[in-house]
């Protein structure tokens, strides 16, 4: 009786503790599991992790209804109060799922078409930030308008790219998700709907994206009503046309609900997209700059590579540029944007094989960071090699082949293929959008690697931090220089 107020009082800080100790208690935890799952506890969440391939596709297996992703992302994110009022069901595909069909198929053939027209004005864009600047941009800036320049020609075609208003906001919106949910995350729950609606109203970006999206896809829709009376219209190749489309297209066996979605309900799923696809493709691409800074060996291949047959192939099908995906790939192993991946929230109680059980309430996920420095995988994990994951023969053709190391396997996995490769998530959940990502960071590399010289100041600065199971990248001072062709 005497001892419990201290041990409670000690549980406690060592809970919270885990929100800036989480690397370090992760990788002990990893290191001493030896495969096995192991728990982790913060303030108001335990943690399963596991690692083995038995147990990452028992989670990949586990019913939709029981292990959830979405119920973990709507957690994360409170979409109520950061995208306009979005409550998204906890299961996933209840009235559909036509975002991943228009991201894995549709989006993904259609590369060929929308590459070359994001070159055009992602190079103009370039050159004025860079001019502006003298050579000096914020290098987030310049990611986040690229990124953001590609995702509205990709998913809205002409229709929002030159509104200057939608765009500011669209920025703008990125940050606010994250400074509006992470704080709404560390107050009690009853305090979450007041404080939620007052900080979600000071914050109108979020409106004005909705209210420009919702305007355009209702456009859509009554266009779509009049074809269907034989008044025909403009014929729109994008996301948004292809997510309406394809909720006209529901039915019992794929939905609970199969009615066609409202304007209102496209519109929080095109801005659930926007904050998805903008967070994760911009700061890889700000670590990748930074190794390239850092390991500027590797520069004269890759403008090799670039300036090769090899890119007008890429840029007809997405696919390609063998040493420029191994680098990415690299930078992405040793700067994961998670110390955990493919994350999921316990709806019902389950059990894992071997007979680890978790309880409804509970969280389940990767232990990914560790994963992706393990030295039972990983040949000198801790050491970055940008061509570990190209072919033998790829390498070999290398002038200087001794500077840049071993590979890892004979034959390489691409970005893509998710078997060995957590950082898009896990089986059926996987990241589809993956390959248009995959593609637009190509591309946005390729421009800048092509054209410029890249110098990083203060190269010994820390390049992120951890803040509870999230590694926020820091932005470095980076100059680019117009080459002379």
């Amino acid at each position: 009786v005497i001892h419990y107020p201290y041990l409670s009082l000690r549980r406690s800080v060592e809970k919270w503790s885990f929100y800036w100790k989480g690397p370090s208690l992760i990788q002990a935890s990893y290191d001493a599991a030896h495969g096995k799952p192991f728990i982790l506890d913060a303030p108001g969440r335990r943690h399963t992790l596991v690692s083995t391939k038995q147990h990452i596709k028992d989670l990949d297996n586990a019913p939709k209804d029981v292990l959830s992703l979405q119920a973990a992302a709507k957690i994360m994110l409170q979409p109520k109060y950061t995208m306009h009022s979005f409550n998204w069901p906890d299961k996933k595909g209840l009235d559909g799922a036509p975002l991943t069909r228009t991201l894995r198929a549709f989006l993904r053939h259609d590369l060929g078409r929308i590459l070359p027209k994001t070159r055009v004005r992602n190079e103009i864009l370039l050159r004025n930030m860079v001019e502006e600047s003298q050579g000096r941009p914020s290098i987030s800036h310049v990611f986040h308008t690229l990124v953001a320049s590609t995702h509205s020609l990709a998913f809205f075609s002409d229709d929002l790219v030159n509104d200057t208003e939608f765009m500011d906001a669209a920025l703008d919106f990125i940050f606010r998700v994250i400074y509006i949910a992470e704080p709404l995350n560390l107050l009690p729950e009853f305090l979450q709907p007041m404080i939620g609606t007052l900080v979600g109203w000071m914050c109108p970006s979020q409106k004005v994206m909705f209210d420009k999206v919702r305007a355009l896809a209702q456009i859509r829709l009554d266009e779509r009503e009049q074809a269907s009376r034989g008044i025909k219209g403009p014929e729109h190749r994008d996301c948004l046309q292809w997510v309406i489309e394809q909720t006209h297209k529901l039915r019992p066996w794929s939905a609970d609900k199969v009615d066609p979605w409202s304007a209102e309900r496209v519109t929080h799923e095109m801005i659930a997209l926007w904050f998805g696809a903008m967070h994760s493709v911009t700061s890889t691409l700000n670590y990748v700059i930074q190794d390239l800074c850092l390991h500027s060996e590797y520069v004269t291949p890759l403008r090799m590579e670039l300036e090769s047959a090899a890119f007008k192939a890429f840029e007809a099908t997405g696919e390609g540029l063998p040493l420029l995906e191994s680098f990415i790939k690299e930078s992405q192993r040793m700067n994961p944007l998670d110390l955990v991946g493919t994350r999921r929230l316990a709806l019902k109680p389950f059990t894992f094989s071997g007979g680890h059980q978790v309880n409804a309430g509970e969280w389940v996920c990767t232990p990914l960071t560790p994963m992706l420095k393990d030295s039972a995988k990983w040949a000198q994990p801790n050491e970055f090699n940008g061509f570990r994951h190209v072919s033998s023969e790829i390498l070999d053709s290398l002038k200087d082949r001794h500077v840049y190391g071993s590979i890892q396997a004979e034959r390489p996995l691409p970005i893509t293929d998710i078997r060995e490769w957590q950082t898009w998530g896990t089986g059926k959940m996987a990241c589809p959008g993956r390959f248009y990502a995959s593609a637009m960071m190509k591309q946005i590399l390729g421009l800048i690697i092509t054209d410029y010289d890249c110098t990083m100041e203060n190269v010994n600065q820390n390049r992120n931090f951890s803040w509870r199971t999230v590694y926020i990248p820091t932005t470095p001072c980076i100059t680019l220089k117009q080459r002379a062709h």
